[in-house]
């Protein structure tokens, strides 16, 4: 595990997230369930990678940013108008100036994850190479664990998992998909927050 490993965590906003679930749980319980789904996260990893120190939190939400900064991260405002991949670049160029060799990214909304979890991927992972951590639908992906200065295009979105497997191949990096369900479990539908609830009894009710 290499010393300068840096992670970035992109949240849309305490707010704005999860509005697929706006007919299931009212404003203020979304934005609860941001906050813990971002509190878990962190949590991890922190608690996996020794601190916050080397965590970025890139979010269009400036009250994100001002906790994690809060909290001994780094909290990284998206520019303008950016989406998800590009703010990741934002947040990549942002690392790198900080002096990262390799750069972990998770998604904000994994219920499940653990320390554990957490410290296999980036144990098992040479820090020359490239690990896809698949979604639960084995077709996006919810991380990527990548040397900080190659010139990888992040791809998130519908179908992403396929588009990072197969960038890799044509820039003959050794990649490997990782599937784990304490990163792979995100949670998007009512049927995850369900499932969730089965799991952990702390999670918000549906009304």
């Amino acid at each position: 595990m290499t010393s300068n490993l840096w992670t970035v965590v992109p949240m849309r906003g305490l707010c704005s997230g999860k509005q697929r679930l706006a007919a299931t749980l009212t404003p203020v319980e979304r934005e609860s369930l941001n906050r813990e789904l971002l509190d878990r996260v962190l949590k991890a990893v922190g608690t996996a990678l020794g601190g916050w120190q080397q965590c970025i939190v890139q979010s269009a939400d400036p009250h994100v940013v001002d906790e994690v900064d809060r909290r001994g991260g780094v909290g990284l405002l998206d520019l303008p108008g950016a989406g998800l991949n590009e703010a990741l670049d934002q947040a990549r160029g942002e690392a790198r100036r900080r002096g990262a060799e390799q750069l972990l990214v998770l998604s904000a909304d994994l219920p499940a994850i653990t320390p554990q979890a957490v410290r296999q991927l980036v144990s098992a992972t040479n820090e020359a190479s490239i690990a896809i951590v698949a979604d639960k639908t084995g077709t996006g992906t919810n991380g990527l664990l990548l040397p900080a200065v190659i010139d990888f295009r992040f791809e998130f979105g519908h179908g992403s998992l396929d588009r990072h497997w197969r960038q890799c191949r044509r820039q003959d990096h050794a990649a490997r998909i990782w599937n784990a369900w304490a990163l792979q479990f995100d949670l998007d539908t009512e049927d995850d927050l369900r499932t969730w609830r089965r799991i952990d009894g702390g999670a918000p009710s549906m009304r």
